[in-house]
């Protein structure tokens, strides 16, 4: 199960949504660098380990763990705790 969160940056002051997880049939990345979200199809049977996925533009890689970032200024650790808008699959 996925879930929009909105957060506001505590650097720069900037409020941004961040998709969080997937649903049935796709996984929600992020990139390690720039925070950039790509959608990436998956199939149910082929565990979420063997994925492999393309590099970001930046130069970072697109991962299903990858850290919250502002979208603004990309910072990582200085933000609040985030607001659930929306849950879904």
């Amino acid at each position: 199960m996925g879930q929009l969160l909105k957060f506001k940056c505590k650097t720069c002051f900037s409020e941004f949504d961040w998709n969080d997880g997937g649903g049935f049939t796709f996984n929600i990345l992020h990139c390690d660098k720039c925070g950039k979200e790509k959608k990436a199809k998956t199939k149910q049977d082929i565990p979420e380990s063997k994925l492999k996925f393309t590099n970001c533009k930046c130069g970072g890689k697109y991962l299903l763990n990858a850290p919250i970032r502002c979208s603004k200024c990309k910072m990582i650790h200085n933000l609040d705790d985030g607001v659930l808008e929306l849950l879904y699959d």
